[in-house]
């Protein structure tokens, strides 16, 4: 039955249509809303759409913005932009247009789905927060000489890419997605082709299952593009499904660089992609600078990383401080540049070759191994095909480099819920690090992360002091435990400021399921707020908690023992 007109015959509501020519506000008051025909946001207008309004729209109809619209739902009351039918399928209704290149449209807690366009940003500028856009026939967010920020949001199911943008206006020249979950999407996760002088971010997203690649960039020049902090997992399950190759490339991360373009791809965790994990073409051009820091490489289809240049390329290829292990193919296979301080090693058909005719640095890596010649079997060059070039990897290092840790430097921070997510790579397992926040007045709080299953780290608290909090990592000694105890995240709080919703992650050490797991969090007067027996699986959301002082335990005989302390207390702000 999808994508048959169905009406919600038993619902009430109000029915729109046509062009606006004055301010209005759709109200829950309004409850549910039918648009028939295509509403007109005139230029100048101002659409304003409060919490827990739903909109069901006719096959084909748009709500299209020439002036102003602002979407303000909540966290329990999303706005709802959806199709009429009752058995509602992709492209039942025609989507968001926003046409309004002299005013922002914000959508702020909003659900979009089943719509063909989803939401399109048609020279118009568009700022996405706490949303899910899912199950649209196009792209889920899509932008053509507009502008784009995401943040905190979800691009979900969408048969097209989660974001598609193409191309700028000299007024629109930015794309901006953080802290959001962009997965199982028809075509890529993420697709951004610019013109000129443009800025893009991604930043601590998770890119996931995506049917090409997780992330596909290119630019004309003189743009800066950060990717910095991404989970990129499973991307081109078209490659693994059918075998078949796409004509854009392919890999977790694909970009192309143009002329006097800045590329910062910092502490990405980029593993299981059907393909290369990072695939770099770096086109005739001048004064790049591309600069690859702190990744972890793992697992993925083909090549680790391969960087290939076309004829004429002059610019910098910067390395260091990676991960690149039990790739199908080789670790790198590298045109240019060089690479040190980083872990290469495992990898099925080599660990390094030069597709250049320069020859590559790859001198102060750990290898895997002390033994020279081992080593030098898995380094490919010149001596062993006439298609590679030399390769200078003595001397190297006789033992693994120590972890890094990367978090934001500092963030302003104010209002309710905040997550902080960091990366930390490079990133063996069994170490563990240690992360403390420190507020305005000095007041630190302090959190412990193991590594296994957690090289993206989420911290999720609600702030009371306005201003600068800086946030700071550093590892540990490696774990020494080799039984098959498991551990968990311990929390401890020292500012009593910090109230809020409490989560508790979970990191399993052995290869048994970690199922049937006794869970009690009981307060200081000995009351059990929660006891129950359960499957654990990450993170467990344990609710909202009232003041005082708490006790978390997990237990299984034989297998788990843990136990953290909380000491929730609310502060009066002061006036």
């Amino acid at each position: 039955l999808q994508g048959v007109y169905i009406p919600f015959s038993s619902v009430s509501g109000a029915t729109v249509q046509g062009a606006l020519d004055e301010d209005t506000m759709w109200s829950a008051r309004d409850a549910v809303l039918f648009v028939v025909e295509d509403v007109l946001v005139s230029q100048g207008i101002t659409l304003t759409i409060m919490p827990g309004v739903e909109i069901r729209f006719s096959p084909d109809v748009e709500l299209v913005v020439e002036g102003t619209l602002e979407v303000m739902g909540n966290r329990s009351h999303p706005v709802i932009f959806t199709s009429v039918n009752a058995f509602p399928g992709m492209g039942n209704w025609g989507g968001l247009r926003l046409k309004n290149i002299d005013d922002i449209t914000t959508l702020n807690w909003a659900i979009v789905e089943y719509s063909t366009l989803g939401v399109y940003a048609d020279l118009g500028r568009v700022e996405i927060k706490n949303c899910v856009v899912r199950w649209n026939l196009e792209a889920g967010v899509m932008s053509r000489l507009g502008a784009i920020k995401i943040h905190n949001s979800s691009i979900l199911g969408n048969k097209g890419s989660g974001v598609y943008s193409f191309g700028y206006d000299p007024r629109n020249k930015k794309t901006e997605i953080i802290n959001s979950i962009v997965r199982e999407n028809g075509d890529f996760g993420v697709f951004v082709v610019n013109d000129r002088s443009c800025r893009t971010k991604i930043i601590n997203n998770t890119i996931s299952d995506n049917w090409l690649s997780g992330i596909y960039l290119e630019s004309e020049g003189r743009g800066r593009t950060d990717v910095i902090g991404n989970t990129l997992t499973g991307n081109n399950r078209r490659r693994v499904l059918s075998g078949s190759k796409s004509d854009w490339g392919e890999g977790g991360l694909v970009f192309t660089v143009g002329v006097m373009d800045e590329y910062n791809i910092l502490y990405n965790f980029i593993s299981g992609n059907g393909a290369d994990g990072v695939n770099i073409y770096l086109e005739k051009s001048e004064g790049c600078e591309v600069t690859i820091v702190g990744n972890h490489i793992e697992g993925n289809l083909e090549n680790g990383i391969t960087i290939e240049k076309g004829p004429g390329y002059h610019g910098s290829v910067a390395m260091k401080d990676m991960n690149i292990i039990e790739n199908g193919g080789f670790g790198a296979k590298i045109a240019i540049g060089s690479i040190e301080h980083s872990r290469i090693y495992s990898n099925i058909e080599g660990q390094l070759a030069n597709l250049g005719e320069e020859p590559f640095n790859a001198a102060h890596n750990w290898w895997g191994t002390q033994d020279e010649d081992l080593i030098a079997e898995g380094v490919f060059d010149s001596s062993d095909d006439s298609a590679y070039g030399p390769v200078e990897y003595m001397p190297f290092l006789e033992e693994p480099t120590q972890g890094r840790l990367w978090v934001s430097d500092s963030m302003s921070l104010s209002g309710d819920d905040v997550e902080i997510h960091g990366t930390i790579s490079p990133c063996p397992l069994g170490m563990v690090a240690q992360i403390t926040l420190t507020d305005p007045m000095m007041n630190e709080t302090q959190f412990t992360v193991l590594s296994q299953d957690a090289r993206n780290f989420t911290i999720p608290f609600t702030p009371v002091a306005v201003g600068t909090w800086n946030i700071h990592g550093e590892w540990s000694d490696r774990l020494t435990n080799t039984d098959k105890q498991r551990e968990g995240i311990t929390l401890q709080i020292k500012n009593p400021s910090f109230r809020g919703t409490l989560r508790l992650t979970v990191i399993d050490k052995s290869s048994s399921p970690l199922a049937g797991v006794k869970l009690r969090l009981s307060h200081n007067t000995g009351a059990d707020v929660i006891e129950r027996v359960t499957d654990i699986e990450g993170t467990l959301d344990l609710g909202d908690l009232d003041e005082g002082g708490y006790l978390i335990s997990l237990t299984k005989s034989g297998y788990l023992d843990v136990s953290a302390s909380i000491q929730v207390e609310r502060e009066t702000p002061s006036e």
